[in-house]
């Protein structure tokens, strides 16, 4: 898929309204059973584990429907450019891992995935300045 500079500033404004989305009323339910199973009944949790949990949820969760947050948010967004429900679907496919920087490639940086071993082109919404101080060779 050809990714352009366009797509990747609005993924930004709509990862926020996806996330909106599933802290609404109607995924409740579910996004406290997954976060006591996932998280346990901690009073705190630290915001780099909540927005780990709120990825798992919105992207990996299956909700009793089967389906996830981010099909629900597709089905009910016909409005989208195609691109970008392509996008969102894509973000099913998670990849987690240790990754180390190879290179830089325009606005992207490839990186190493140490686990999978496989390379991945790693783009930032924030633009190029957020990926900036990442080096070559470093995890």
């Amino acid at each position: 898929m050809v990714v352009s500079a366009e797509l990747v500033w609005r993924s930004g404004d709509r990862k926020g309204e996806l996330v909106e989305f599933a802290r609404g009323r109607r995924f409740g339910g579910a996004f406290w059973a997954a976060f006591a199973r996932r998280l346990g009944e901690a009073p705190e949790v630290d915001e780099e584990r909540f927005i780990n949990f709120l990825d798992f949820f919105v992207l990996q969760q299956r909700l009793p429907d089967g389906r996830r947050v981010v099909e629900h948010f597709v089905a009910e967004h016909p409005q989208l450019p195609e691109e970008e429900r392509a996008m969102l679907l894509g973000w099913r496919e998670v990849v987690e891992g240790v990754f180390r920087v190879r290179r830089r490639d325009g606005d992207a940086l490839v990186a190493v995935n140490l686990v999978d071993e496989l390379a991945y082109r790693v783009r930032s919404n924030r633009g190029r300045a957020a990926l900036a101080s990442m080096r070559r060779g470093r995890s």
